[in-house]
Order: structure tokens, then sequence, then C-alpha cells
């Protein structure tokens, strides 16, 4: 007998079965159509450079054969949100079998990190879990480094100590570093010194950025990194350097490697050698040995000169008499200088760059000269102590106003010093003043006519004396 219910029960179950397959079809054709990203040529890879270019590659039947117009998103690893590293996804049309075309090309910079590429079949800005999903790593590619000698390099040059300037640091070199790829953190520097004869003409190696490029040491450049010598340098002695700098990627930069040379240095000629300098990629982390070594610096002379020959001193400039008169001849006197035997000193009105108006040939401590003077004036002595062609160094020129007074003028000075007479002739003095004052002429008319009246006294006691001749007399001119 037929059992209505036991058909229908198994219809149920026989639905339940299809249903069941099918989203096994589904979920199979899914995990079956799968991407994968891949080089230039197509052959796949998960692991790229910041330099190479990542295609994608996928099998046939994306998106269950339903969608074909896709996107292509790239995100960071494990993302849960589709927020493309590129800025923005990318669209594409699948191939009449549902594959991603031939040399579809997704990033054409990247940069380092892990990421997942992931299809967006129902283009809704959602991943499903079910949606085609790649993952691949991209690694910073080792940069390179190159070294160059500077176009301002010094070369072979002289050296000698200068007490009147601070010369004890000396460039060597002018070096030239780039870098191509990536930043390069500098590390280290090796070098090594010919020519030393005790080893203690060095007492310190330092290398400076030439922020300027002119292969000359400036008080404002950096210094990134140094090395004391504690001890003598023997010959070809090797001297390792720790560097503390970031050469941008694709640039060049210029560094000096400077010396401090010690006062009492040996007459002789010294070098070196830039062995190698060394650092580490900030992208790939990898070390990076730069290229273009050994360098070799110019060769410097030592000169024999010692400390205490070289002119020393602060110039003092004396002129005498100050205050002077018109025209007369004024004594000039140079002096505060040591060991500056047959320098030059001139005397120049106001400055250095005034005009000469005298000159004399130092002795071991100064000279002197003699000029005339119908004004005053500044003056000023100079001498070039050190031979570098200015007189612009420390006690190098001295500046003195003269007064000039025209002729009849009297100076304060002597004013001053001329205390006038004293006792009764001041009071003469005094008296006359009183006569040539406001009242002078009545005073003048007044003494003529004492004067006159003393006279007339005179005559009359002269007439006076004339009667009381003696009787003796008379009987004489009897």
């Amino acid at each position: 007998m037929f059992n209505k219910g036991s058909l229908l029960s198994s219809i149920r179950k026989m639905r339940k079965s299809v249903i069941l397959i099918g989203c096994i079809i589904l979920m199979v054709s899914f995990v079956q159509a799968v991407i994968q990203t891949a080089d230039i040529s197509g052959d796949e890879k998960n692991t790229f450079t910041d330099s190479d270019e990542i295609y994608l590659t996928s099998s046939l039947s994306l998106c269950n054969r339903v969608y074909n117009l896709v996107d292509i998103y790239v995100v960071e690893s494990g993302s849960e949100t589709l927020d493309d590293v590129r800025g923005d996804s990318q669209e594409i049309t699948l191939t009449d079998r549902f594959a991603v075309p031939d040399e579809t090309l997704i990033w054409s910079n990247p940069e380092p990190g892990d990421y997942d590429v992931i299809i967006d079949c129902q283009k809704d800005g959602v991943y499903s879990s079910l949606e085609p999903l790649a993952s691949f790593s991209v690694v910073a590619e080792k940069g390179e480094g190159g070294a160059f000698v500077g176009e301002n390099d010094p070369g072979s040059h002289s050296w000698d100590y200068d007490s009147e300037e601070d010369n004890l640091m000396n460039v060597m070199l002018q070096l030239g570093l780039f870098s191509e790829g990536e930043n390069i953190s500098l590390e280290n520097m090796t070098l090594s010194f010919q020519g030393l004869l005790d080893g203690n003409e060095i007492s310190r190696i330092e290398i400076f950025v030439d922020s300027n490029n002119d292969g000359e040491l400036d008080d404002d450049e950096e210094s990134i990194g140094f090395f004391n010598v504690e001890s003598p340098l023997s010959e070809n002695a090797t001297v390792r350097i720790t560097l503390d700098y970031v050469l941008e990627a694709d640039e060049e930069e210029n560094f000096l490697v400077v010396v401090r040379m010690e006062e009492d240095a040996e007459e002789g000629e010294i070098s070196l050698d830039v062995k190698s300098v060394t650092g580490t990629g900030e992208d790939s982390n990898e070390v990076i040995v730069f290229s273009g070594f050994p360098i070799e610096s110019g060769v410097k002379t030592i000169s024999s000169e010692s400390p205490e020959e070289s002119c020393e001193g602060d110039l003092n400039l004396e002129m005498s008499p100050n205050p002077a008169t018109q025209d007369s001849i004024i004594t000039v006197v140079v002096s505060g200088i040591e060991n500056c035997q047959n320098k030059r000193v001139s005397l120049r009105e106001e400055d250095c760059d005034g005009d000469e108006v005298a000159f004399c040939i130092s002795g071991s401590t100064g000279c002197h000269m003699s000029i005339t003077s119908d004004e005053s004036q500044t003056y000023s002595a100079c001498i070039d102590k050190n031979s570098d062609g200015d007189t612009d160094d420390s006690g190098e020129s001295s500046s003195v106003g003269l007064i000039v007074n025209k002729n009849g003028e009297a100076s304060g000075e002597e004013d001053e010093e001329d205390t006038g007479p004293t006792g009764a002739a001041s009071g003469l003095e005094s008296f006359t003043e009183s006569l040539t004052g406001a009242a002078g002429g009545f005073l003048i008319l007044l003494e003529l006519t004492l004067l006159l009246i003393l006279f007339v006294l005179v005559m009359i006691l002269f007439k006076l004396k004339t009667p009381g001749e003696t009787d003796s007399d008379k009987k004489e001119e009897k």
C-alpha cells in the first residue's frame, strides 16, 4: 500500500540534499577560482622588491561566472575594511571565461610591507569570505653608495703653525658621497696615514659636512664623527671613525676630512688614504659598502718654522707731540710686537684702507718714523704679521687721533701749564689790567697829568735852590 507520508518525507530530504549539494558546488567553484600575484612574465610569486611591478593572474570562473565587471583592492594584510593602499580601487573586466586578463598591472611603485589583493565581485566595497584573495609581501631593494674626490679638494698643500690664527684644524681631503635607491645611515669610515715621523703630528681626526661645498672648514659646519689620537700613530696605522649622518636617497654630499695638527709638528710630508665607508639602508636594513675606494688625499708639507720665530704681539701706535702745532715735526713710534724683523709697517690716514702717509721697516720690536701735518687727523699703523696678504687679523693695526693747533693758537694743555706771575708782579699785572679795562682811557690821561705835575714840582725845587748860593761863592766871583 502506497504511503503518502513517507513520500513527502523523502521529497523533503531530497530537497535538502539538492540544496546542500548546490552549496557545496558553489563553494567548490569559489575555492577553485583563485588569484595569484605575478611578475611581468606571468610567473607567480608573492615576494617583490620596491622597484618591481606587481601583476595579477587567476584561474577561470571567477565570481561564480556571475560578475564580469569587478573591482581590485590592495589592502594591508589582515585589514577588515577595503582601504586601498594605492589610493583608489582598480576596476577591470574579466575575460569571457571569467578570468583576470593577461598582464594586468596592479602596482607599479610598491612600498615595503605585507598586503592582500582582493577581487570585489559585487563591487559593494565590502569583502565577502568567498571572494578571491591572495597575499604578497614587498621588501625594500638594497640601495647603493659610491665615493669620489670633491671638486674643491685642497690637494697637495703646505702648513705651518701660526700663533696669530687658529689654523691647527687643517683640511686634508674633500670627499664626495652619493646614495642610490634609499636613504643610507652612515656608520663608519676607515682610513690610514702615510709619512708620519714620530706619530705626534696629529691630535685629532674629524669629519665635517661641507655644507657650502667650498672645500674649507667654516665655523657653522656640522661634525659627524671624530677620533682622538691618544697615543702616537705608527706608519700606515688604520683608524676607524664612527659616523652619525643620513645620506638622502639619490643625493650626493661633500664631506671634509680634517686633522688637528700639533704646534710642534716636525718638518715633513704626510698624507692619508680613505679605505672604506659603510652604512645601513634605512628601508632595506641591509649593510651598504660604498664603492670607489681607496681614495688618496694630497700631500701636506709641514714647514719647519717654530712658533717662537713667528711675528707676535699687538701693534701699538704713539705720536709725539700730541697735540702738535701746524707743520711741526711729529715722531711716530710703533711698538708692542716681537720677532717681526723686516716687516713693513705702514702709516695710513683713518684706517688700514686709507692713503699711506709713511712707512718704516720693523726691527724685532717695532720702528719709528717722522711726519708733518697741518690738520687734526686719525692715523693707523698697519702690519701683516702672518704674511697672509691682509692686516685684518688680531693685533695687526692700531689707531691714534692727532690734534693739530693752527699757528698762534694756544693748546688747552699749555693754558693749563701757564700758571701766570705771582706776588708783586701779579699785583702790577692786575693794576695794568685795570688800566686797560672799561675806564682805561681816563686812567691813562690821569697818569699823564700826574707825571706833568711831578715834572713841574721838580723844576720849582730846582729854582728854589738857586738863591741860596753861599758868600764864599760870591767872593770867588769878585
